[in-house]
């Protein structure tokens, strides 16, 4: 009995085993569709900006098949066979990438922010954040940077890798300062995050001066008034504590959200982010932030790129 049972399972088993079989190769929209075939074509940047000499690495994603790169305009950015895009000259081109009979794009632009403005004496720096990783400061020098403003913190935190970009920056030789993202949006507020500053930066010495970054939209939504006092009174606490203080934000916020007698007094440096081939900015300025995608020998990610005009007022 026990034999015959086992038997009639068996085929049982083999049976199920068959049709199983025959049903997937029937209908093999029956198998589970992996994460790989769901994944869709593409690169990783449809658009970039670029100054001569950097370089951007495009990838494409959702595939591990070969990818063959061409650059549509060669004498204004080349491409590698690693998808490494270098920026030459200025102009505009398409970077075209080949996969499995896809064709991708990347439209880039090569602009020379000395072509808009004279940078006669200004000095090339970079800002840099935690999201920037592990950063080799002295390759970074070596690439021509003069000076490194690091975030220090935002709202109450301290920025985790402070510590160690401040201390490597010094030893690589470069100028250093700092900015603090302030996000209050009261005074009791901003005097809480200015003493987490304080902690943050005692002992450090700056070539540059401490800035307070100002861009959130829970600011701006209180007004003017308040943005204006949020830069006054951090700039002023430090000040006293013998920093040399400035403020940050994009240009086109300035005139919505900062007093005029804020945004034009010269015991503040002004630091002015817009990301084009020259800054639209009226009144007087020291740095402008001109890109957000730069590239930078020593980084192993996107970076902003700064020119520092020290005699800018004098």
């Amino acid at each position: 009995m026990m034999a015959h049972s086992f038997s009639d399972k068996s085929v049982k088993k083999a049976v199920l085993l068959l049709l199983s079989a025959a049903l997937l190769l029937l209908f093999p929209t029956l198998l589970p569709k992996t994460h790989a075939a769901q994944a869709k074509v593409r690169l990783n940047k449809e658009s970039a900006d670029l100054v001569p000499g950097y370089t951007l690495q495009l990838k494409v994603e959702g595939t591990t098949q070969p990818v063959t790169w061409k650059s549509g305009k060669g004498r204004v950015a080349t491409v590698d066979e690693h998808g490494l895009v270098t920026g030459r000259d200025p102009g505009t081109c398409r970077i075209f990438a080949r996969v499995a009979g896809k064709k991708l794009v990347c439209r880039v632009r090569v602009y020379d922010p000395g072509d808009a403005i004279n940078t006669e004496g200004a000095m090339h720096g970079i800002d840099v954040s935690i999201w920037q990783g592990t950063i080799n400061f002295k390759k970074v020098k070596s690439d021509g940077i003069d000076f490194v403003i690091m975030r220090a913190g935002h709202g109450n935190a301290v920025d985790t890798k402070f510590k160690q970009n401040y201390r490597k920056a010094k030893a690589a030789g470069l100028k250093v300062g700092c900015y603090w993202f302030v996000t209050a949006t009261t005074q009791s507020q901003l005097k809480k995050e200015i003493r987490r500053c304080m902690k943050a930066i005692k002992g450090k010495t700056f070539d540059m001066p401490v800035f307070i970054d100002i861009e959130s939209n829970s600011q701006f939504r209180k007004g003017k008034e308040l943005c204006s006092s949020l830069v006054t009174g951090f700039c002023n606490r430090m000040s006293r504590l013998g920093y040399p203080v400035g403020w940050y934000t994009s240009r086109s916020f300035i005139p919505k959200y900062l007093k005029n007698e804020v945004s034009r007094n010269t015991a503040y440096v002004a630091w002015v982010a817009e990301h084009d081939d020259k800054l639209r900015y009226s009144y007087p300025y020291d740095i402008w932030q001109y890109s957000h995608t730069g590239r930078v020998n020593g980084i192993n990610a996107y970076v902003d790129l700064n020119w520092y005009f020290p005699n800018a007022r004098k």
